[in-house]
């Protein structure tokens, strides 16, 4: 993959201190985009923290809700990247309702502003997790299952952003496998990096089920890909949906823990029937490669190697911090939330 060049390119990136966008951030940075980073701040801001004082950044903390702040951080933007979410179910079942403000109609309102602002492309982080239980191996134009709030709010999600595409308004669906590997925001409640993170710890991972298939991508490809459509030529992306990720790293949930146990040294797999996930899938993504050239440079292991590494030179010294696990994180807003008789708040939560 080609080194990006964004000079004099203004992107905002929705969301940019989470999990992926403050990997995001940096590789447009080193890439010579202007950024503006634009997040509620609900998981902290230690992924960006670093990044203050760098003249090619603007830090704007906001609701993603807010048509004001939208309108205010998009202006004279060549292009956005939404990343901003709750994501997970188990996050998103705490309040459905939240869920579909942030999830959804949040999306509305980025793309009424973008359109008005006259932003020339947008990015819109979906999830492989769309395609829910199947048998078969999905492409772009297969059917769709979503199992769960999560995958319900990106399904309508993409549709609204699809609406939009225009030829002064190129937008594009990524639909991300599912995403591992160390940031500046670590998360654990994400299966690669837990099982990482328990099989160095504790010599031992525990899987339930096992037979499920499902796709994965390390966090910097993810960012890569990211870059490669801002740049790639508009007649490329503008409407287009992109699985991300790789057929090497279609793997059965069983096969990718034996992969984490002998990456960081060994560790038992223990396997559990009970509390087994109903999804289920394995993608193609012949696309995005033949499109766009995307190709991961990353693999299971290298995420389990920097886990591990991480965790024994005392990088990370625990992995139950309450900022690691989205879910914990929007029990604490909702709660606080509840307290100050703000009902449904949210924001510009991150990936």
């Amino acid at each position: 993959m080609e080194r990006a060049n964004g000079r004099g390119k203004k992107v905002v990136v929705l969301g940019g201190a989470g999990y992926l966008g403050s990997v995001l951030v940096r590789r447009l940075l080193d890439s010579d985009f202007s950024v503006t980073i634009a997040d509620a701040f609900i998981y902290g801001d230690q992924g960006i923290r670093d990044l203050t004082d760098r003249h090619t950044v603007n830090i704007a903390p906001g609701d993603m809700r807010d048509p004001e702040f939208v309108s205010s951080v998009l202006d004279k933007t060549d292009a956005v990247v939404l990343l901003a979410a709750i994501v997970g179910d188990p996050a998103c079942s705490l309040s459905p309702q939240l869920a579909h403000q942030i999830n959804v109609d949040a999306v509305r309102t980025v793309l009424r502003a973008a359109e008005k602002k006259k932003v020339k492309r947008l990015i819109f982080a979906s999830s492989c997790s769309v395609y829910g239980a199947s048998n078969k191996v999905m492409d772009e134009t297969s059917p769709l299952n979503p199992v769960g709030v999560y995958s319900e709010t990106k399904v309508q999600a993409e549709g609204i952003v699809l609406e939009k595409s225009s030829d002064r308004f190129a937008c594009t669906v990524l639909r991300f496998a599912t995403l591992y590997g160390l940031s500046y925001r670590p998360r654990f409640d994400l299966v690669i990096n837990k099982w990482s993170a328990v099989a160095t710890l504790k010599r031992v991972l525990e899987v339930h089920g096992g037979q499920q298939w499902r796709p994965f991508l390390h966090v910097q490809d993810a960012s890569d890909a990211c870059v490669l459509c801002l740049n790639a030529p508009r007649e490329k992306i503008s409407g287009q949906i992109f699985n991300v990720g790789s057929e090497e790293q279609n793997l059965r949930l069983l096969d990718a823990a034996d992969i984490i146990a002998t990456s960081v040294g060994g560790a038992e797999v223990v396997i559990k029937q009970d509390q087994t996930d109903a999804r289920n899938y394995r993608v193609s993504f012949t696309k995005v490669h033949d499109v766009l050239g995307f190709e991961p440079k990353r693999t299971l292991s290298d995420g389990a190697n920097e886990i591990a590494w991480a965790i024994r030179d005392g990088v990370i010294r625990t992995i139950d911090q309450a900022t690691f696990h989205n879910e914990e994180m929007i029990q604490k807003y909702l709660s606080q939330s509840r307290k100050l008789g703000i009902m449904g708040d949210g924001g510009a939560n991150a990936l």
